[in-house]
């Protein structure tokens, strides 16, 4: 008998259409960047799923920032999905609390690629991929903004599919950050006979299992200072003969950093721009928001109390990275200097 791998991209998280009110304070040039960002994310994505020749994708849930987005967002995300359809990729999608379904989420109908899940009850989907594997993915959408029910009880495995997948947008026992949606614990899901567990909601990027694999892909573009680090999606591949492959692939278009910097050894204010300027250039390769943390004790540290003396020090360091692409931009100055 011949086994032949499964292949798809787990995203998770989008949040398409978020505002980012926290940032319109920033000059306008890096602004609309900020706006595009998730775009330009969901566009990476979309090109690694096209460049990789998967399967399909999943979005596990948030694939909007909120209910009530604007059409334009709507067309955005068709447009993408219109792509993979050109490539023949199909997409399972599956509404979180951020973006519960209503009956207006049908003003704008998807490609014929796409398959929703529509219910709050997990429901079951069948698909064969090119080689003739067939697979079943399992999904429900929130139809509200809360569900505080475990939902991992209504996965069932039904029918001799090849692969069974499961997409359940929730919160994992043990996670923080976020509020405890559709609880669930890791146990029980590793004890369903499932062979990769599809998870959102957590935007922080984990495998909690292996056997199966249990996987929070994390979001694919960062929102703000506690979302550091790379953000992204992952590639899968399963096989009855091997053990699974999971890769992460990058997909945003800004990230967010935090740098250090010791001033035991800086005696100058003009040493400290510098020192600043050097670490910045250090994250030029891709548009940043770095927040700086000021640590150590010297001549410095009586300056760096000062509010007014940090606001001036921030304008200075960011002075002309409007015009900068990349750029690299200083969101915030925390001092731990003694």
């Amino acid at each position: 008998m011949v086994f032949v791998t499964v292949t798809f991209i787990h995203s998770a998280d989008l949040h398409l259409g978020r505002t980012f009110t926290s940032l319109r304070t920033l000059p306008q040039p890096i602004y609309e960047q900020v706006i595009e960002s998730s775009f330009r994310a969901l566009e990476n994505l979309v090109n690694q799923a096209i460049q990789s020749k998967v399967d399909f994708v999943l979005f596990v849930g948030d694939v909007f920032d909120s209910e009530s987005v604007s059409l334009r967002t709507y067309l955005r995300f068709r447009q993408q999905m219109e792509k993979l359809n050109e490539h023949g990729i199909h997409v399972f999608l599956s509404y979180g609390n951020h973006d519960p379904i209503r009956e207006d989420h049908q003003t704008v109908q998807w490609p014929d690629n796409v398959t929703v899940f529509t219910d709050e009850t997990v429901t079951s989907e069948t698909y064969t991929i090119s080689s003739g594997q067939v697979v079943n993915i399992y999904g429900f959408s929130y139809t509200k903004k809360v569900i505080s029910s475990n939902k991992s009880h209504e996965y069932i495995k039904t029918g001799h599919a090849d692969y069974h997948i499961a997409m359940l947008h929730g919160h994992a026992e043990g996670q923080s950050g976020h509020d405890p949606y559709s609880p669930f614990s890791v146990q029980e899901l590793v004890n369903q006979p499932f062979d990769y567990w599809a998870l959102g909601h957590i935007h922080k990027r984990q495998t909690l299992a292996m056997n199966p694999p249990v996987v929070y892909p994390g979001n694919i573009q960062g929102m703000h200072q506690q979302e550091q680090g790379e953000k992204g999606c992952v590639l899968v591949t399963l096989s009855k003969k091997a053990l699974p492959v999971i890769t992460f692939v990058p997909t945003a278009n800004i990230v967010w950093f935090e740098e250090e910097i010791d001033i035991t050894h800086i005696e100058t204010l003009d040493v400290l721009l510098q020192v600043i300027n050097e670490r910045k250039e250090r994250y030029r390769k891709q548009s940043t928001f770095l927040l700086l943390r000021f640590v150590g004790s010297g001549s410095l540290h009586e300056i760096l109390q000062s509010a007014n003396e940090r606001d001036d020090l921030l304008w200075a360091v960011n002075e002309g990275e409007d015009e900068q692409y990349p750029f690299v931009w200083i969101v915030d100055m925390n001092v731990h200097t003694i």
